[in-house]
């Protein structure tokens, strides 16, 4: 298999890095605590577009470019997370950028909207704090 030209890799890059900034966006407004963690909007944002160069670069050998991703994970990832949420959220952010890598860009711009929807929907109920409002 080729690899995509230059213009379609850099709108795959730009894709990614809109729809994660979106989920991003989506987890500082719907943010409770006290202390907003910088750190993991930034990882948020920019762990989508490094997923979709990942899975463009090895886009003729899938199970090599989960592989990949998968070994990044495990050493980015080793710490502990306070919030199972944080987690959820990292997980969206990587499915876009794996997502828009293997150009499914339907999946990841109907993805990243419903995703974020739901986030909004459940911070504006009860569901979110475990109390009513």
């Amino acid at each position: 298999m080729e690899f995509p030209s230059f213009s379609v890799a850099i709108l795959t890059v730009l894709l990614a890095l809109v729809l994660s900034t979106g989920i991003a966006l989506t987890y500082k407004f719907t943010f409770q605590k006290e202390h907003f963690p910088a750190k993991l909007f930034q990882t948020l944002v920019f762990s989508s577009t490094a997923a979709a160069i990942v899975m463009m670069l090895f886009s003729d050998n899938v199970v090599v470019g989960f592989a990949v991703l998968g070994a990044v994970l495990i050493i980015r990832y080793r710490a502990l997370f306070r919030y199972p949420r944080n987690i959820i959220f990292i997980f969206a952010s990587l499915s876009i950028g794996i997502a828009t890598g293997k150009f499914s860009y339907a999946i990841a711009i109907s993805g990243t909207t419903i995703f974020c929807y739901i986030m909004f929907l459940l911070y504006y109920t009860p569901f979110e704090s475990g109390q009513k409002k």
